[in-house]
């Protein structure tokens, strides 16, 4: 699972469309696509939000995803696109980021 840089907090994540639907037939008409919370290895996914269809783009094509409204905290995330006829893809690879997470408190404080 790729991190965003441990210890930075992100102000997006980027991900690449799909051009192909799984029988290789070239995907045709528009794409909704929602961020689910996961565990590490994708398991126990629960979706969380969809993503609004007016995502600005890189220059290389990836559409940009802006992680203001995400609650701080520890987030691992995978995507899916679901078509015009409501067939959702399987699950992306996870992403890892923290958003806002302060350190733990100094220990064994003594006088």
């Amino acid at each position: 699972m790729p991190d965003i840089e441990k210890g930075k907090n992100p102000a997006n994540f980027k991900f690449q469309a799909p051009t192909l639907n799984v029988d290789g037939t070239p995907v045709v008409g528009s794409l909704l696509y929602t961020v689910y919370q996961t565990d590490e290895d994708g398991n126990s996914p629960i979706a969380y939000m969809q993503l609004p269809s007016s995502l600005n783009q890189d220059v290389d094509g990836s559409y940009i995803v802006p992680i203001e409204n995400f609650a701080e905290g520890r987030w691992v995330i995978a995507l899916t696109a679901t078509d015009e006829q409501d067939d959702e893809s399987g699950l992306s690879n996870t992403l890892g980021f923290s958003i806002g997470v302060a350190p733990q408190p100094p220990l064994l404080l003594a006088s």
